[in-house]
C-alpha cells in the first residue's frame, strides 16, 4: 500500500476496536472497573488515530513514518492505558513518561510540519527554539484544561485532592517539568534531523562555481 499514514490508521483503527470490545466486556461483568467516560474513550480515540491522515489531505504534506508511528503508540498509551484503563491512578510514574514523550512527540510534530514547508531553512538554533516553544505551548495548554475540567467538573485530573499548600502543586509541576525535558530533548533531535537533512554548504558552493562556468 502506497499509503502509508491510511495503512498504518487501519492498523490501529483495529487495536482501538479490539480494546473497546475487551473493555465493554470486562467493565459490564464488573471484573474492570469502568464508567460513562471510560466507555466513551474507548470509542473517542478512534477519531484521533485518523487525525493525522485528514491533517496530511487537508495540509498537503507527509508525516515522517517514524513521527506518525510514535504519534499513535503514545496515543494509545495515553487514551486507552492511562485515562481508559486508568493506569494514571495506579503508577505515578506512567503518567511522567507520557508527559514527557509528549514534549519529545509535539517537538517532533511541529518540526515535521515545518520542515515540509521551510525546506531551505538552516539556522539550527532557531528550528530548536521554535520546535521547543511548540511543544511546551502544547504542555502548558494541556495544564490549563486540566485545571478548567477540574474547575468546572470538580474532577481531580491535577491530582491536589487531599493536600495543601506545596504538596498540591507537585503533581503540576512535575508535569511541566516533564514537559520541558522531553521538549528539549524533541527539539535537539529536529536539529539533529533538519542538520542531517540540509544540503553540504561545500557541496553547494562547488555546484553554484561549476554552474557559473557552465554558464561562461
Amino acid at each position: 500500500m502506497k499509503n502509508k499514514t491510511l495503512l498504518i490508521s487501519i492498523i490501529f483503527t483495529i487495536i482501538a476496536i479490539i480494546n473497546a470490545a475487551v473493555f465493554l466486556t470486562l467493565g459490564l461483568l464488573k471484573i474492570v472497573p469502568a464508567d460513562a467516560l471510560s466507555y466513551a474513550l474507548a470509542f473517542i480515540i478512534i477519531p484521533v488515530i485518523w487525525i493525522p491522515f485528514f491533517a496530511e489531505k487537508i495540509l498537503k504534506f507527509k508525516f515522517n513514518l517514524a513521527v506518525l508511528i510514535f504519534y499513535e503508540v503514545f496515543i494509545c498509551l495515553g487514551i486507552l492505558g492511562g485515562s481508559g484503563w486508568e493506569l494514571y491512578s495506579y503508577d505515578f510514574y506512567y503518567d511522567k513518561i507520557i508527559h514527557t514523550a509528549s514534549g519529545v512527540l509535539f517537538a517532533l510534530i511541529f518540526y515535521n510540519l515545518f520542515a515540509n514547508y521551510n525546506k531551505e531553512y538552516n539556522k539550527l538554533f532557531w528550528i530548536f527554539v521554535i520546535t521547543f516553544s511548540f511543544s511546551m505551548m502544547i504542555g502548558g495548554f494541556w495544564e490549563i484544561c486540566e485545571f478548567t475540567s477540574d474547575a468546572i467538573m470538580d474532577g481531580n485530573a491535577q491530582k491536589y485532592a487531599g493536600f495543601s499548600e506545596r504538596a498540591a502543586l507537585m503533581d503540576t509541576m512535575g508535569d511541566i517539568i516533564c514537559d520541558f525535558v522531553g521538549s528539549i530533548i524533541g527539539a535537539a533531535i529536529a536539529v539533529i534531523l533538519h542538520k542531517n537533512k540540509s544540503p553540504n554548504k561545500k557541496d553547494s558552493n562547488v555546484k553554484t562555481k561549476q554552474t557559473k562556468k557552465e554558464s561562461v
